[in-house]
């Protein structure tokens, strides 16, 4: 619509590195649009964005492909054992065993059949398995008990042993296990 365009972020710098960038803020603030524009899914009206390969795990996750296997293997070229070690750091490699076809199991659009949890922390194994230098990750616990909480904030810890991690976050749990935290303003506070 035009004249509704608003000004979002503004004056912001930020340099991610190999660790955990924890990037909070009230709702509204840009936190998604942030990781939006790094991924290039959005492109600013000024300044640039330099950016290496990045992996980007939304709130809404995608489930296109008709099965857990092609699913878990968008976007990178895993064989079946990586995807098992995925699984298990994830803690879902009891559940997909229990599965009466495994890997082979049909996923319903939208990731139909799976609770939101375990949509949260299948995505979450598919960046493990990519090989982005940066994985960005969008709110990852907001579905999750707090037991699955921990675990996929102790996976976030890990992978950035390796590499860059940028995580839009409202949970102190997880601000608490990052190198670097970034808290956005609404535009003109101070």
């Amino acid at each position: 619509y035009p004249g509704t365009a608003r000004r979002v972020l503004d004056g912001l710098s930020l340099r991610a590195r190999s660790g955990l960038t924890a990037v909070t803020g009230t709702s509204g603030v840009g936190k998604t649009t942030l990781l939006e524009i790094v991924t290039g899914l959005r492109t600013p009206t000024a300044g640039s964005v330099s950016a290496p390969a990045t992996h980007l795990v939304t709130q809404r996750p995608f489930f296109g492909a008709p099965t857990l296997r092609a699913n878990l293997g968008l976007g990178n070229d895993a064989d079946d054992t990586a995807m098992w070690a995925a699984l298990r750091e994830v803690g879902l490699e009891g559940f997909v065993a229990g599965l009466p076809q495994g890997l082979s199991t049909a996923v319903g659009d939208d990731g139909f059949g799976f609770s939101a949890g375990q949509r949260a922390r299948l995505v979450l194994a598919r960046a493990l398995l990519s090989t982005a230098p940066a994985v960005l990750v969008d709110e990852p616990t907001a579905h999750l008990d707090p037991a699955s909480a921990q675990l996929v904030h102790d996976v976030l810890a890990d992978l950035a042993r390796e590499r860059a991690v940028v995580a839009v976050t409202h949970r102190a749990e997880l601000v608490a296990h990052a190198d670097r935290h970034v808290v956005l303003e609404p535009v003109g506070a101070n």
